[in-house]
């Protein structure tokens, strides 16, 4: 399976390429991040963050700023999540959480294949 081009920015992590998707929740107030394997896309784990939070809004302005999410902080997530679970190789689907800087796991689902 071949990644779409649009929206979808990729990244090295210890020499392992992943793409990241970032999109903006509106009713929940979260920007919400998937992150996958280039070699495997369905290998995937997500990641959100309250919008405003001062650790992603990089300017500060009178006008709403919902923040960024950096390959910086992408680079973080993939760190944890590769640490802290087995995404790569189970049927979880993964969803951590940041907030005041740091990552927390907020779920785990088991699929089945």
């Amino acid at each position: 399976m071949t990644l779409p081009k649009k929206g979808i920015r990729k990244i090295k992590v210890d020499g392992v390429a992943y793409y990241f998707i970032v999109n903006l929740e509106y009713y929940d107030m979260t920007i919400q991040t998937v992150v996958g394997l280039v070699s495997n896309p369905n290998k995937q784990f997500y990641f959100s963050a309250q919008q405003g939070d001062e650790n992603i809004v990089t300017e500060k302005s009178e006008k709403y700023n919902p923040g960024s999410i950096t390959p910086g902080i992408v680079s973080r997530a993939i760190r944890y999540a590769n640490s802290q679970t087995d995404w790569k190789n189970s049927n979880e689907m993964i969803h951590l959480y940041y907030s005041e800087n740091l990552f927390s796991l907020k779920s785990k689902m088991y699929f089945d294949e």
